[in-house]
């Protein structure tokens, strides 16, 4: 058995058959927007569950939970955002993931994402997002050091 959150090579002479388990994944989201009373600072809840239930090791699970104030429509409006994400070893397919998150995307990952929007002008958000994942369960060879990735966005909307 192979752990998510490496490459896997297949070698020529000895091709991968099959997998270990199946993927059939049953997922569920809610998102919940508050009333602040502050029209431009909305408090926002979210929710993402997903669920392998041919998942055969028992690691059949992948959730985000996450947090956030403010909402980008105008310019000069903030919006912030935390999440805690947890992405199992069989929960979803590794090669559909977050390619942005842990150290190649992937699976068997887990750790917050912080996000920062700024509207600059009307077609104009600079964005910022942090990542900060360790392995949950570490792949022989490799440390468990926490990867700390930073991405600065600006999005055009034309």
């Amino acid at each position: 058995m192979i752990r998510g959150g490496d490459l896997i090579v297949p070698d020529p002479k000895n091709p991968i058959q099959s997998f270990l388990g199946g993927f059939n994944i049953v997922n569920a989201s809610a998102q919940f927007t508050l009333d602040t009373g502050n029209p431009r600072w909305p408090f926002t809840l979210m929710l993402d569950y997903a669920h392998n239930t041919q998942a055969k090791i028992g690691q059949d699970d992948a959730y985000l939970l996450g947090a956030g104030i403010g909402q980008t429509r105008d310019p000069g409006d903030w919006a912030f955002s935390a999440a805690w994400t947890r992405v199992e070893t069989d929960g979803v397919l590794s090669m559909f993931t977050l390619s942005d998150y842990g150290r190649r995307g992937g699976t068997n990952v887990e750790g917050p994402i912080l996000k920062i929007d700024y509207i600059l002008l009307p077609r104009l958000t600079l964005t910022t997002k942090g990542y900060l994942v360790n392995f949950i369960d570490r792949p022989k060879g490799l440390t468990n050091s926490m990867v700390n990735r930073w991405q600065f966005d600006a999005l055009f909307a034309f």
